[in-house]
């Protein structure tokens, strides 16, 4: 690779800039920055899409030395300690942002203002209306945008949508799911970012919780009321300097909230970060009138499956592995069984993000429906607070 010359006010480069394709500007460095990297320079290959190899243009970090040395790592050809300096590139023309989460929607609004498209991280803000000023940006600007819930493009989703819209498992009557990690069982984990109500908004609601949210979005539909409860286990964590003291834990370790939606469907949901034994345990079961559908990440390549059809005796769940048969999965293996990972729905979402801006196609998980998950989220925080149902 190039050599890197240091530059604070904006990316430097020894390239000329292309005329056409997806050109790349990265703001955040870290481990989801990589995550979205691995996903630009494998969808291409994995889905032999429309669109070309995209090509890594800059990126940016809190400093100019962690960006350049997540330049040299990762394949981009500029580096900056000011992600505005990504945004005003004239040779980038996607913006990916994987900041921590309260400065998502500034830079995702900054982005679009500008006429770039925007790939933002999941939530796209810790406020309701920095997310809906994002999504009205995007929308006047015109360009593509997508929130990275990458759980809703698990090719099990896709069955699972279609085996609800199809009426195969009759009228939807309920929901109940969660989503447990034990990440922060142990009292003695360090004070993060994560415990920080003004840098990460809520805790296990905002971090994990939002992914089961969003499924039960896709699948489900609208929220319409929630009535919730918070709990912080652990009130204080040791501050990471290794000074000795204590810093306070802000949000919450523990949410439950009931729920009616839209449509009349009703279900209860939950997320822990301090599940003891759960590793990845996003869960959800769905009943109908003639069906039900049961998933669990922890087995993420089958999904489960009942329909009230044939004899009582020879009823019951049946495990269904995912395969070629499943939207999105042939791009990876031609036959059933044999198993896709996390990085792989990054690349099917990216898949979608490239087609979208070289094709034109919709994407699923776009600003609104990015700050629909806000508002529920920010729901939920009210009704724990205030002890009621809220409308949403």
């Amino acid at each position: 690779m190039k050599s890197i010359t240091q530059n604070t006010s904006s990316p430097n480069s020894l390239s000329k800039p292309k005329a056409d394709g997806i050109r790349i500007g990265m703001i955040g460095a870290g481990w989801m920055g990589h995550a979205h990297t691995l996903a630009f320079q494998n969808a291409s290959s994995m889905f032999r899409g429309a669109y070309g190899a995209p090509e890594l243009v800059a990126i940016a970090d809190v400093s100019q030395e962690i960006a350049t040395k997540a330049a040299t790592e990762l394949g981009y050809r500029k580096a900056s300690g000011d992600w505005r300096a990504v945004i005003a590139d004239s040779e980038v023309n996607l913006v990916a942002i994987t900041t921590p989460n309260f400065l998502h929607a500034e830079v995702a609004q900054a982005a679009a203002e500008a006429g770039k498209n925007v790939y933002c991280e999941k939530p796209l803000s810790t406020k309701p209306e920095a997310a809906k000023a994002a999504w009205q940006a995007a929308v006047r600007t015109n360009v593509v945008n997508l929130v990275g819930y990458n759980n809703i493009k698990h090719p099990a989703q896709a069955y699972a949508k279609e085996l609800i819209d199809s009426g195969e498992i009759g009228e939807i009557i309920r929901i109940s799911g969660t989503f447990d990690q034990d990440v922060l069982l142990d009292p003695a984990a360090q004070f993060t970012w994560r415990h920080d109500r003004s840098v990460a908004g809520a805790g296990a609601l905002g971090d994990l919780g939002t992914h089961l949210i969003s499924l039960a979005q896709k699948l489900i539909g609208d929220f319409a009321s929630v009535s919730a409860i918070t709990r912080t286990v652990v009130k204080q964590r040791p501050d990471p300097n290794g000074s000795g003291r204590m810093r306070v834990v802000e949000n919450d370790d523990v949410t439950l909230f009931n729920v009616v939606f839209a449509n009349g469907v009703i279900g209860s949901l939950g997320t822990s970060r301090m599940a003891a034994g759960r590793k990845h345990a996003l869960r959800y079961e769905i009943q109908g009138t003639k069906g039900a559908i049961a998933y669990d990440q922890e087995q993420m390549n089958e999904i489960k499956v009942y329909q009230n059809v044939g004899k009582s005796r020879d009823r019951g769940f049946a495990v269904v592995p995912i395969g070629p048969d499943h939207k999105g999965y042939s791009a990876f293996y031609p036959n059933a069984g044999v198993g896709i990972g996390y990085a792989d729905l990054k690349i099917i979402e990216v898949d979608e993000l490239f087609r979208a801006i070289t094709c034109g196609t919709p994407v699923e998980a776009d600003f609104e429906f990015g700050y629909k998950i806000d508002c529920i989220v920010n729901a939920v925080l009210r009704s724990a607070a205030e002890k009621t149902w809220i409308d949403l």
